[in-house]
This record gives C-alpha cells, structure tokens and sequence, in this order.
C-alpha cells in the first residue's frame, strides 16, 4: 500500500494578485487529502479503479487510456493558449464531457508523461486500485485541486519506485493544475508541497516566469495575532476558479492602468499583513490593528474585481462594523452566494459567534502552518 497525504491552504493575503507575479502569504491548513495506491493485480493491459468517496465517483481506466486523454487535454490547453484556439472551445468541449474525476485522471496522465519509458512500461501493466479522500468541504477554497495533484503524483512516482524532489514534483503538478484553471500562479502547490506559513513571490533570477522564491515564516510568526483569525464557510462557489481567474483576466484587458493600480495596492497591504506577523517590537495591539486594516484593503481590491458577491459582502460590512475585518480567501465567486472560504480578524473573535450575518456560514476549525506533503507508507509498509 502506498500512502500520501497533502496539506489545504488558506491564502492569507495575495490570490488573484500572485496571478500577476504578485507576492502572496499563504498557510498550509492541518486538514489534508489522503491518496492511497493498492495493487492488485496484473495483466497486459493494466487499468485503475479511481474512487472519489467524497464525491460518489468509482471509475475504471487503463493506464493507456488515461495518459491518451491528459495528452489530448494538454493538447487543447496549449492551443488555447497559443491563441489557436481563443476561446478554448475545445477545451470546454472536453470538460463538459468528463465528471469531477478530470482532476485525478490528469495528474495520473501526466505523472506518466514525467516518468522514464521504462517505469511507464512497468506500471502500465498493473491493475491498481487508486482512491483519494479529501478533509476539505467541497468548493472551500482550501486549494483541494493542487493538494490532490501533488499527492497523486508523487503516488504514481513512488508506484514506479521512481524519486522526484520538490521542484520537479512542482513542475509536474503546476501542470495538472493549469488544465483545471488555466493559468494559475504556483502558490497553492508550492503551498502544499512545502507546508508552514510562506511568503511566495516571484523569484527574479529564474529563467521561467513561474520560478517563486519561497521564503518560510518562522513557526511562531504572528502567532498572537494569527490566534485571533477564525476560518469560516460561506458555500461552495457558483464558477470555477478559472472561470473566475478568466474574468478577471477580461477586467485588466480593459483597463490596464487601473488594474496596474489595484495590483500595487494588494501588494502593498499583502506586505503590510506580512509587517504585523513580524515580531517587530510592537505590541500585540498595535500589530492586530495594522493587519485588520490590510484585510479590510484587501477586501476591498478583491471587491472591486468582482470576485465577492452580494451576500458576502454584506456579511464583512457588519464584522467590520463590529471593529473586525473578513476577506474571501481563494478565487471567490462571481455570483454567488458562496464564496468558498471566508477568513475574519477581530480583537475579540468571541464576539462573531453572536453575529447574525455570519449565522448562515459554518466555522471550520483548522489550524494554520500544518505540514507540507507527507509520503505516509511506501511500498514497503511504514516510512
């Protein structure tokens, strides 16, 4: 039995800004999705039994037939976006074709491709039970997609008794991400992979626009101030997170300027957050109010692409009326009335169960800067 685990993420201050080699703060969550490769058999045409308990999906595939369709995704997804195919009809003509397994099916498809010929042949011939359950609420935010295609394919490596460090394990998996949301920017498995509280930003000396210099936090970074964050669940989005990354994407084309303007703000008040973590000689006090009111900057950034709908918004006016701040924390919605997750900072966080507007939203507890990807058992029992 081989046995992985990955972490979630919450983004603290950064999502759609880290789209556009903004930085990004970012916390791996103590919830995890757990993958678990069994074989049981062998032949010559081996296959793979994937279930999704979470999501009432038992699939079977041959290992021919999933690297076929990752081939003909990425296929689709270059022509995309070598703007042979602009609008991505293709693409969404595949997605509407294929139910929430797409996800795991890819990472298999392109763990393959990452393999040498001789692992492939090997594994290609194993009948494999793959299942993966997963901590997180469906559509929470909590970065599911990226944790799931890490564990997967460090799964498949060590199914192949293959090693792959972290950069490659990025690499591949950034991969299966982008087929799920276009262009993402590499937090959440950077995230996911590594675990802790990272400060992730661009890495300038790299040749590739993706390379993120990731700078960890130290374990007891704004601990005290970290403490009076709670994590709630406002409802599982309306649009994918590419759909929404799209959209944003449509709002810079308009207006470059100003979308250049918002992108310096969120930057400005991510680093500010990143101040009030730092044990900088202030007081706790001091610390908090600087971080409320980054949040309440943030929230607003994110307002104004779009990304919040009505029913959330009104939910954050009244904790900030009440001398708190909340955010969305991942893509968000475009219409709601969920949003995914939905982070609050407040001096007294005791006080937000008695308010109304946040009665409708479940409260998830989860603790930030749990580990980073796990390989939990390997082929050979315990590791």
């Amino acid at each position: 039995m081989i046995r992985v685990s990955a972490p979630g993420k919450a983004i603290l201050m950064g999502e759609h800004a880290a789209v556009y080699g903004r930085p990004a703060l970012v916390a791996a969550l103590d919830r995890r999705v757990y993958v678990e490769i069994e074989e049981v058999g062998s032949g010559p045409a081996g296959w793979v039994d994937l279930e999704l308990p979470e999501l009432g999906i038992r699939r079977r595939d041959t290992w021919e037939e999933l690297s076929d369709h990752a081939s003909r995704v990425r296929a689709a997804w270059r022509r995309l976006h070598s703007g042979i195919d602009p609008e991505g009809a293709e693409l969404s003509e595949i997605a509407e074709r294929e139910d929430r397994s797409q996800l795991a099916r890819i990472a298999v498809g392109e763990a393959l491709e990452a393999l040498d010929e001789s692992a492939r042949d090997s594994i290609a011939r194993r009948d494999i039970e793959l299942r993966i359950r997963s901590e997180f609420p469906v559509g929470s935010g909590f970065g599911s997609s990226a944790a799931i295609a890490a564990a997967v394919v460090r799964a498949v490596f060590e199914l192949a008794e293959r090693a792959i460090d972290d950069e490659a394990l990025h690499a591949v998996s950034l991969e299966v991400e982008r087929r799920q949301h276009g262009s993402p920017s590499g937090v959440d498995n950077a995230t996911v992979i590594h675990g802790g509280i990272l400060w992730v930003a661009p890495d300038e000396r790299g040749q590739d626009r993706r390379s993120l210099a990731i700078t960890p936090l130290p374990i007891d970074a704004g601990r005290d101030v970290l403490a009076c964050l709670e994590v709630y669940q406002t409802g599982e989005p309306s649009e994918s997170t590419g759909e929404v990354v799209s959209a944003v994407r449509t709002l810079r084309a308009r207006d470059a300027r100003v979308f250049g303007n918002r992108l310096d703000a969120m930057e400005e008040t991510a680093t500010e957050f990143r101040r009030a973590l730092s044990d900088d000689g202030r007081d706790r006090d001091a610390r908090l109010a600087e971080a409320i009111l980054a949040m309440r900057r943030f929230e607003s950034c994110l307002e104004a692409l779009g990304v919040v709908p009505e029913p959330v918004r009104e939910c954050i006016r009244c904790i900030e009326a009440s001398g708190g701040a909340a955010k969305i924390s991942g893509a968000g919605s475009l219409t709601g009335p969920g949003a995914g997750s939905l982070l609050t900072l407040h001096p007294r966080p005791e006080t937000l169960a008695g308010l109304g507007a946040l009665s409708e939203y479940e409260q998830l507890e989860v603790r930030l800067g749990g580990d980073g990807l796990r390989l939990e058992t390997s082929r050979g029992g315990a590791d």
